[in-house]
């Protein structure tokens, strides 16, 4: 926390956490997330380790350099996980190196996705992504209704709040079978 309000440089760069409020550039390495289910820390913090044992650069924002760019998670109430890494640098051999350790060893990963992004943000809709394992999708379900999830789909985060903000739209709606 003081080094956050400091406004100081973070002396440890190499971080898979939240972006600090107000700054694009910085990034709070978090160990525990209590937002997501116990594995996903888990993986993340794999994840950290791995790179930091190879010597593999994380991704710097100001200057545009590095490997391991991002990290995402999107889960689903049926207990599914899409583990989503974005990569700056196309170094087949690391990526394949990374993708297969994390396949092997967390078998809570549905479907394991890679984007490699050499632009200078850090949106992904206009790239093409690469399905390492798993179906490239996963499904959430409301009321019966069956959602594929993809890499590049706009859902709600939090499925809980998603699901009651359905059941009021339908019920405003007033929609009938006539």
């Amino acid at each position: 926390q003081q080094e956050v309000e400091s406004g100081e440089s973070f002396a440890e760069r190499d971080s898979l956490g939240f972006h600090v409020a107000g700054r694009f550039d910085r990034v709070l390495d978090v160990d525990e997330c209590h937002l997501m289910p116990p594995f996903v820390n888990d993986i993340r913090n794999f994840i950290r380790e791995f790179v930091k044992e190879r010597k593999w650069p994380f991704y710097d924002l100001k200057e545009h350099t590095g490997f391991l760019r991002n990290l995402l998670f999107r889960t689903t109430s049926k207990g599914q996980l899409m583990v989503i890494l974005s990569f700056a640098e196309n170094k087949k051999e690391w990526i394949v190196e990374l993708m297969e350790t994390l396949a092997e060893k967390f078998s809570e990963i549905t479907t394991l996705i890679y984007f490699i992004n050499t632009k200078l943000n850090d949106t992904l809709y206009d790239l093409d992504y690469v399905v390492y394992s798993g179906q490239g999708y996963i499904e959430e379900e409301f009321d019966g209704i069956r959602y594929k999830i993809r890499p590049k789909s706009f859902f709600q985060t939090n499925t809980k709040q998603a699901l009651r903000l359905y059941r009021r739209v339908k019920e405003l709606a007033t929609i009938t079978k006539d």
